[in-house]
């Protein structure tokens, strides 16, 4: 969140805060891990060399089959597990409901213009962290 922070604060200082519509992922990023790393997880380069784009739902179906149990990351700001897929391990970098909110919060008391998602398609409602997602977006109608 540190960077966002720190882009939003450089609009701020050219007078554009206001003009801002914040876009968000409702898909994650899956890295070739390069070596395992211990308690499951691995290492990777993040070069996006070899990297895979899931969408939200894909996400979280790995994420039911995953190597290494789904945790948060700060310094990423979002969540991550392990996967195998073809004999090669992932690591896998996504955004559900609960790293979302205080990036749609940010809309409110930042005074940006509104946000906006990439893409609705990604989170259906046939999980309920599909549901979390469209549920997380209640919350912007009432800015």
């Amino acid at each position: 969140m540190a960077g966002l922070l720190s882009g939003l604060d450089k609009y701020d200082q050219l007078g554009l805060l206001s003009k801002v519509v914040l876009g968000l992922p409702w898909y994650g990023y899956a890295f070739p891990c390069s070596s395992p790393s211990p308690g499951g997880g691995c290492h990777t380069d993040e070069t996006f060399s070899g990297a895979w784009a899931h969408t939200f739902d894909d996400a979280v179906r790995l994420e039911n089959g995953a190597t290494t149990a789904g945790a948060y990351t700060p310094a990423k700001d979002a969540r991550f597990f392990s996967y195998t897929q073809n004999g090669q391990l992932y690591q896998m970098y996504y955004d559900d409901a609960v790293t979302l909110a205080p990036k749609y919060g940010l809309v409110k008391s930042k005074g940006l213009r509104g946000t906006a998602f990439w893409y609705a398609g990604c989170a259906t409602t046939s999980t309920q962290q599909g549901v979390a997602m469209w549920q997380a977006i209640e919350g912007i109608k009432q800015l």
